[in-house]
């Protein structure tokens, strides 16, 4: 089963793994989570 994050999350880190990069984001209430880069669009904040 997966999981719906939400559309907003904050960044915390990133690791290495298998030659691949892999984003830990805080999603607030729905937890942290590891994703792809490929997965997220950036925003900042003005």
């Amino acid at each position: 089963m997966g999981l719906l994050l939400p559309k907003e999350g904050i960044f915390l880190g990133a690791i290495e793994n298998i030659g691949r990069t892999l984003l830990l984001v805080d999603f607030g209430k729905a937890g942290k989570e590891y994703i792809f880069n490929h997965e997220i669009e950036t925003q900042r904040e003005n």
